[in-house]
């Protein structure tokens, strides 16, 4: 499976990153070029930011609703896994 596929959701737009033996999903900023974003804590959630080129925001929410989100963005990018994990 290639890491090209992207979806885009309301609060981030979403990629399969692999690392080390290791797929995740995450937010990516599409502006350059799917860059993957960093979180920092910003009151009672967390904010993404692009690092590539000036720094900046990509979006921010609370715990919940990312964790929320990335469930959905999996779900999308990874169906079949998304519905072995769901019955299990």
């Amino acid at each position: 499976m290639g890491t090209s596929k992207t979806c885009r959701l309301s609060l981030f737009t979403w990629k399969t990153v692999e690392s080390k033996d290791r797929k995740e999903v995450v937010p990516v900023c599409p502006t350059h070029g799917n860059v993957k974003g960093s979180s920092r804590d910003f009151g009672n959630g967390i904010m993404f930011i692009c690092q590539e080129g000036k720094t900046h925001l990509l979006n921010h929410c609370t715990q919940q609703q990312f964790e929320d989100e990335r469930e959905e963005a999996i779900a999308r990018l990874h169906p079949k896994a998304a519905k072995a994990a769901g019955a299990g």
